[in-house]
């Protein structure tokens, strides 16, 4: 199970679904939504091309990426 993994900060996908592309995990868990956004860029700066998805709880996002077969470079 994936274990590492930041909030506001901006990762590179470098292996599994999405590969090249851009991720970034943001903690609403005290806003509105109540729990957190993991959202995907495209890496193509002429594209607008982008994924989100919300989780109800923090804990769901190590099952989520690894279901995705993530592995991601926060050092970017």
């Amino acid at each position: 199970m994936v274990e590492k993994y930041f909030f506001n900060r901006k990762g590179k996908i470098i292996h599994g679904k999405y590969s090249g592309w851009y991720v970034t995990m943001v903690d609403d868990s005290e806003g509105e939504t109540g729990g957190c956004y993991v959202i995907v860029n495209n890496p193509d700066l002429n594209s607008r091309e982008a994924y989100d998805i919300w989780l109800e709880h923090k804990d769901e996002i190590s099952e989520y990426m690894d279901e995705l077969n993530w592995e991601i470079d926060w050092d970017i």
